[in-house]
């Protein structure tokens, strides 16, 4: 009477090993998912860091461009001094007279 009154109520007997298993998986796919979060995470905080770096790599580039359009060195005029000690200076300012 007791395997009649078992199927009457609707509850099923299951057995240990499903029930294991069940729990099995469960505790792997909880760990699976630990882990690979752990992994997702850690390669989303090298992608920061590397962009961040990228960014100032280019912040300084621009910086030494304007730097150098702002310091650039200007051209001596052209009846303008010349330095007698160096001797591609003094052949220039000879050329010129030739003219």
């Amino acid at each position: 009477m007791s395997a009649a009154a078992a199927t009457t109520s609707g509850v099923r007997q299951v057995s240990s090993l499903f029930k294991v298993s069940r729990w099995a998986f469960f505790a792997t796919g909880i760990t699976y998912g630990f882990f690979h979060n752990r992994g997702l995470y850690k390669q989303a905080q090298e992608k920061r860091i590397a962009d961040a770096y990228d960014r100032k790599v280019k912040l300084i580039e621009e910086a030494k461009k304007q730097y150098a359009a702002l310091h650039a060195p200007k051209a001596a005029p052209a009846g303008g001094a010349v330095n007698w000690e160096d001797e591609k200076s003094v052949e220039v300012w000879f050329a010129s007279l030739e003219k």
